[in-house]
């Protein structure tokens, strides 16, 4: 189903209007949500519907102790206002429904109000359903029917939890030598020799007995040689050959037990001179702090063997404390120990080139070489894992005996260095390392790389690149192969060690960690009543429970500043849970929280709330009898790694199917073999449910065509650009991978093109399955959203059938509310363009930018605002973003760039970004009528307005901005003048905010501040004379810098057509092209069609060639891109194919074209000026309001014009329309006079009261 269908309540009453109408022919796609049309003048009945609570329908968690309620109004009877409201609200819909609202009875309310009306009645107990129903009474007095009742839950707040936060196995704490000491027998002194012989050292320690051990590992080493023992078992020792230098970590997990435990470790001297031997113990739990032991004093020696001196029970009381010769660092050793399992990375590894090469060259030429290395592994010892590190400047693809194991990723820097396990592919004997690394260009050359190989006993082997590696710059084809005789070759030429210039210690190895499942149990009675599940997630969570999930909801909750505030989401399942055992289950994504993909925003590292996924859950059961019972997170939860083995919403997904554990989220299942989940610190913020739509998959999308553009790689083209993932459906032998990965372009060669410098670490919208190998299987991402038209396939056997994968289109769920049509067919693209890239951006907040970025860029969002709210449902996901806004404010006052935000610029250094704080605000207001949304936000509007004005320059301007990103040319702009345009527009809204709350001072200080500003604004860039502004930096007549002070109210009134008749100029000397960037498209096309040029923006909007929409409509385009031109240098990457940035457009259509706009806030004034001409011949749109659907479809036809006007109930609208001489406005022959709901206030001005017309301008009859 298109997801830009009209909502069935709409339906419904189009419908009924179509039935009633006596000469109304509604247009296609013209809803009547909340007016009935008129059947003659009959008096027909009014109709209280779509009650809202918080704006949503129905909400099951509510934690303001004061709702904003609303309702529409619908009645037969046109030109219907409320002039009064009563509501009732009770605790059962048997006492509402019997007239007794025990909640809250507000009586008779003379207001026009139908929103955002506080319920200010008793306090609801957490969980607590309210049910209401309202009346209202029209403007005659009259009353209505009540309306169905509705009811909303009260949420948790932020007392009603009583778990604890818990997330999924902690990873292991590193294990180094910090804080050990270098110790030897008694009497040892620091710094001297001793004599060669033997040492022996214990150690006692205990674990409680109500701490699960998760780990246990040790590392040790000895100056010579030492034997470890644990409990009386010997674990480990130096092996033949090693020395002290290298150490091992030795895992004692199931060595351990709760009680008493002991070390014990023998060291030997093998000769006159210094000796020490130094340790460090480290035991996680699940829950708490690690227990620690070291090596020092605590430590008992002695320099004679005894008989049974490994065992527990072994007295040493006659032994002496340990000598300690000084903590790790000291001399002679140093900081020479390696830590071969903690620190596995390129340390030790030399970077290396083809012979001859020299290092620190920067001019090594383009081309490619290969290197190998043949090693021996003995047949005695069992191989029990393989790891190797490869990087390579510029790229690489390496093989293992022979065998492609992988390569640079596609788009990947450099510095995206990458991991393989290649355990299944080493043998005992003879193995050949084989690597072709590629210099792209001429410059600095190098390749690292590796291998590690661990045994089931004694020391690892480790393979370094250096110059034992044979190496040629021929690059033969067979270079790879097993059999190739290299004898020939030379060494290859050792560049420098890891950490020299120019590489330093920038490669970055992935880190791959599962995502956690968590799991209880949990009995429920008979006689079940209702069940709320309420889930805070720090991160993505999945809910499951008895088996399945709980929801069809996916990246849930909505990302925010965690700092600030955490979402939580509540679930009916009370159909789900049955009497008896149940099993109550989650498993967790990263999402921004938990986020381990190197980026350039720092997300990784920087933001203050960063940390590992976890969840915070309540199980509300009520039972008939009234009785309760609460299932909390906390102590009893059981924990492991699940079969999703990494998640980011950068890099993709990994899921291993044969780690599924079928049954995990049912009762019963045995999760012995799992560890106790950990309870964990609480994320900062305050608790708070999520009130905006949930994300879901909204759409499947087939796949056209799947081609071969290189052996073994398969493209599949959906046809369409999409956001979100695909679903897989196949079959394939266990342990087959097949990977995906997702992208919007192709390259010349044909395939997708990941180029960016965003992300780090070679991987980029790639999602990796391992088949479990049992008939058919499916899987889907739910953790990580991509933008793309094409997905390239590697892994399988034969070329993909066209169903084995589809497109699942991913967004918050809101519905969509907003339609435009007309005469030109361009706009109707254009207009598509931007509803499905405003789509696919809408991830919880407006994710800018859906492919490269995914971040709510301040500037992207305030420009499509109101395309957001034209189209969309969208008040609460506005609102929540700009909550998100207002959590960067930094304590003077400023805002960020970003929304959410790590920190990283913060505060903006850009005015036209960062004022979308009050520009938001505003937009919310005027749009929705959302009194409260200034109420709670004036405050730091007003900070952060004082914040800009406290930093204007000497001459009251603002200096701080980015200007007009990506105009089609790159000329050099003063940047104050955009700046300072927006510092006038946010200063305007503070005054105007001000005025609407009754803030007078603060009213009037904004006001002079913006009188200030706009004087200065033109004495410095006003040209009275010529009829333009323009700067010094200004190479030639700047479009953006005229519609800024034409539609932001800076030009004098006296110079308006003078300004906007030079801006038409510029415009038709461009052949009816635009040159404008972010900041001038949003206003030029309004600034045109506000001067008398609306012919002139329409030729803009309709064009076809450079610069303009049309031109990338004529590239194939179907979203809206991130530049004018196909692809753009200043960006660095290929320019993105799915971007709302020029979606500012939309407002135009919408408020020009059709002319539909408000006049007070939440429409309940409005607009209808439809613009037709000879150019276009009719329009129609639809715009869902608070208030219902204001819809018009006008055309111009051989006599006149003519159309139909919806106007919704507690509504008026204003129409105005060209009434030629000779003509007049009718309805079914009927002049303005006699027109029922409608009156003239001016030639061409109606005021036309709620309900639904059908009018003619034809030539009058008088």
């Amino acid at each position: 189903m298109s997801q830009h269908a009209i909502r069935p309540r709409q339906l419904a009453l189009v419908a009924l209007a179509a039935m009633l109408a006596v000469t109304i022919a509604w247009p296609a796609n013209i809803p009547a949500a909340s007016a009935i049309t008129v059947q003659g003048e009959q008096s027909l009945r009014t109709e209280v519907n779509e009650l809202t609570v918080e704006r949503a329908t129905q909400p099951l968690a509510v934690d303001e102790t004061r709702p904003m309620l609303a309702w529409q109004v619908a009645a037969e009877k046109r030109g219907v206002l409320q002039s009064a409201y009563q509501v009732w609200v009770a605790s059962s819909p048997s006492l509402l429904n019997a007239g007794r609202p025990d909640l809250w009875d507000s009586g008779k309310v003379e207001s026009e109000e139908s929103t955002g009306i506080p319920y200010t009645g008793g306090k609801l107990e957490a969980g607590q359903r309210a049910w209401f129903k309202v009346r209202i009474w029209d403007q005659s007095g009259g009353v209505s029917p009540w309306s169905a009742p509705s009811w909303w839950e009260a949420g948790l707040g932020t007392e009603g939890w009583q778990g604890g936060w818990i997330a999924g196995p902690p990873a292991p704490t590193q294990v180094t030598l910090a804080d050990a000491q270098w110790i030897w027998t008694s009497g040892t002194v620091a710094g001297a020799g001793v004599p060669a012989g033997d040492a022996y050292f214990r150690r006692g320690f205990s674990l409680p007995a109500d701490r699960e051990v998760t780990s246990a590992r040790i590392v040790v080493t000895a100056d010579d040689r030492f034997a470890l023992h644990v409990n009386g078992t010997e674990v480990a020792a130096t092996s033949p050959g090693a020395d002290w230098q290298s150490s091992q970590v030795v895992d004692i997990t199931n060595l351990v037990s709760s009680g008493e435990n002991q070390l014990a470790i023998g060291a030997t001297n093998s000769s006159p001179g210094f000796s020490g031997l130094i340790a460090k113990l480290v035991v996680d739990f699940a829950v708490g702090e690690p227990t620690v032991i070291v090596t020092d004093s605590s430590w008992s020696s002695a320099a004679t063997l005894a008989t049974g001196w490994t065992e527990a029970n072994y007295d040493d009381s006659g032994w002496s404390a340990a000598a300690e010769l000084g903590s790790y660092g000291v001399s002679p050793w140093g900081n020479g120990v390696s830590l071969p399992a903690e620190s596995f990375g390129f340390a030790g590894s030399r970077w290396i080139w083809t012979p001859g090469s020299t290092s620190g060259t920067n001019d090594l030429p383009a081309g490619t070489g290969c290197f190998r290395k043949t090693l021996s592994l003995p047949a005695d010892r069992t191989i029990t894992s393989a790891t190797l590190a490869i990087a390579a400047d510029d790229s690489f693809v390496a093989t293992v005996n022979g065998t492609k194991i992988g390569g640079t990723p596609r788009g990947a820097q450099w510095d995206a260095g990458q991991f393989y396990d290649v355990t299944d592919g080493l043998a005992a004997g003879q193995n050949l390392l084989a690597i072709r690394a590629t210099n792209a260009t001429v410059g600095y050359a190098g390749l690292i790389a590796k291998l590690q190989v661990e045994f089931d006993d004694g020391e690892p082997l480790t393979v370094i690149t250096d110059g034992s590696w044979l190496a040629t710059a021929d690059d033969p084809a067979s270079c790879t192969s097993l059999d190739f005789d290299d004898s020939e070759w030379s060494p290859a030429s050792e560049l420098g060690t890891y950490g020299m210039a120019p590489w330093g210690s920038r490669v970055l190895l992935p880190k791959e960690e599962p995502a956690p499942l968590l799991r209880t149990d949990f009995r429920a009675r008979a006689g079940l009543s209702s069940a709320r599940l309420y889930v805070a997630g720090a991160g993505f969570q999945v809910a499951h429970l008895n088996g399945a999930p709980v929801s069809d909801n996916v990246m849930e909750p909505a990302t925010s500043d965690y700092d600030d505030r955490i979402l939580y989401v509540a679930y009916d399942v009370t159909d789900r849970v049955k009497a008896g055992d149940n099993a109550l289950g989650f498993e967790l994504g990263r999402g921004f929280f938990g986020l381990t993909t190197p980026n350039v925003w720092n997300m990784h590292t920087t933001a203050p709330w960063h940390n590992e996924p976890r969840v915070l859950a309540q199980l509300e059961l009520t039972y008939r009898d009234g009785s309760t019972q609460v299932v909390k997170t906390g102590p009893g939860w059981r924990t492991v790694a699940g079969p999703t083995r990494s998640d980011s919403v950068y890099a993709g997904e990994t899921y291993d199917a044969r780690l599924e554990q079928p049954g995990w989220a049912t009762a019963g299942f045995d999760d012995a073999a799992w560890t106790a989940a950990p309870v964990v610190a609480a994320p900062q913020g305050k608790l708070e449910p999520q009130v905006q739509q949930p994300i879901k998959v909204m759409d499947s999308i087939d796949a056209v065509e799947v081609t071969e553009p290189t052996p073994g790689v398969y493209l599949v083209d959906f046809g369409q650009t999409v956001s979100g993932w695909v679903e897989l459906r196949g079959k394939a032998p266990a342990g087959q991978k097949v990977t995906m990965a997702y992208g919007q372009q192709l390259s010349g060669d044909g395939r997708i093109n990941l180029e960016q410098g965003y992300v780090f670490g070679g991987r980029f919208q790639r999602d990796e399955y391992v088949f479990r190998g049992e008939g058919e299987e499916r899987w889907q991402a739910r953790f990580s959203q991509k933008s793309f038209r094409y997905v390239e396939v590697e892994g399988l056997d034969s070329a993909p059938p066209l169903n084995m994968l589809v497109a699942k289109e991913v967004r918050t769920s809101a519905d969509v509310t907003g339609n435009f049509e007309s005469s030109e067919p361009t706009l109707n693209q254009i207009h598509s363009m931007v509803v499905r890239s405003l789509e696919h951006h809408m991830l919880g907040i407006p994710a800018v930018d859906a492919m490269y970025e995914k971040i709510g860029w301040t500037a992207d969002g305030h420009l499509n605002t109101a395309g957001f709210a034209s189209n969309f449902d969208a008040h609460n996901f506005l609102a929540k973003w700009l909550d998100d806004i207002a959590d960067t404010q930094t304590p003077d006052g400023g805002i960020g760039d970003i929304a959410p935000t790590s920190g990283w610029s913060t505060p903006s250094q850009a005015v036209e970004w960062s004022m979308a704080y009050p520009i938001v605000m505003w937009e919310l207001y005027t749009r929705y009528g959302d009194r409260r949304v200034l109420e709670e936000q004036f405050d730091g509007v007003a900070r952060y307005l004082n914040w800009e004005l406290d930093r204007v320059d000497g001459d009251g301007l603002a200096k701080r901005g980015r200007g007009d990103w990506l105009p089609p040319d790159s000329a050099d702009e003063d940047l104050r003048l955009p700046a300072s345009a927006y510092l006038y527009r946010g200063l305007r809204i503070g005054a105007q905010a001000a005025e609407a709350l009754g803030r007078d001072a603060d009213a009037e200080r904004f006001a002079d501040r913006a009188d200030q500003l706009r004087t200065d604004f033109n004495d410095a860039f006003l040209d009275l004379d010529a009829g333009l502004y323009r700067t010094p930096s200004d190479n030639g007549y700047r479009q953006t810098s005229n519609a800024l002070a034409l539609e932001f109210g800076l030009v004098p009134d006296d110079a308006r057509a003078a300004v906007a008749d030079a801006l038409a100029q510029d415009v038709r000397s461009r052949a009816n092209h635009l040159n404008t960037g972010t900041l001038g498209t949003a206003v030029l096309l309004p600034a045109l069609t506000h001067g008398g040029h609306e012919d002139l923006a329409l030729a803009v909007a309709s064009q076809r060639t450079y610069p303009s929409w049309g031109f990338w409509l004529e590239n194939g385009a179907d979203t809206l891109w991130e530049t004018w031109t196909v692809t753009d240098p200043r960006q660095g990457r290929p320019s993105g194919h799915d971007h709302y940035l020029f979606g500012s457009v939309e407002p135009w259509f919408f408020e020009q074209l059709a002319g539909i706009r408000p006049i007070e806030p939440g429409y309940r004034r409005v607009v209808v000026e439809p613009l037709v001409s000879d150019d276009l011949t009719w329009v129609r749109a639809t715009v869902g309001t608070v208030r219902g659907d204001v819809s018009v479809d006008w055309e111009q036809n051989a006599t006149g014009s003519s159309g139909t006007l919806v106007v919704p109930g507690n509504a008026t609208a204003e129409l105005r329309i060209a009434i030629p001489e000779g003509y007049e406005l009718t309805e079914r022959g009927k002049p303005v006079g006699k027109i029922a709901g409608v009156t003239q206030l001016a030639p061409g001005v109606f005021e036309v009261g709620a309900g639904s017309y059908s009018f003619e301008v034809a030539p009058s009859r008088r």
